[in-house]
């Protein structure tokens, strides 16, 4: 699947709302409107452009997030 620079655009500016809002859970609805696409083309694009689903990018997110967390944190 060829994605358009105009998607393109629209699904990197959707993966860093994803990243700026990670404890929010918003449906693919909400990403779908976000992204000004229908919810299938937005599985479609983002899967051909990230080789991985919405939801598995925001759970990767979130581990690594989680993990640089861990790694900064001090113990005693």
């Amino acid at each position: 699947m060829t994605v358009s620079a105009e998607d393109q655009q629209s699904i990197l500016a959707l993966m860093e709302h994803i990243r700026t809002h990670l404890r929010e859970h918003e449906g693919m609805d909400r990403l779908a409107a976000l992204a000004q696409m229908s919810k299938t083309k937005l599985k479609y694009t983002f899967k051909a452009m990230t080789n991985e689903t919405v939801a598995d990018f925001r759970s990767r997110v979130r581990l690594e997030r989680a993990c640089a967390l861990l790694e900064a944190t001090e113990l005693s």
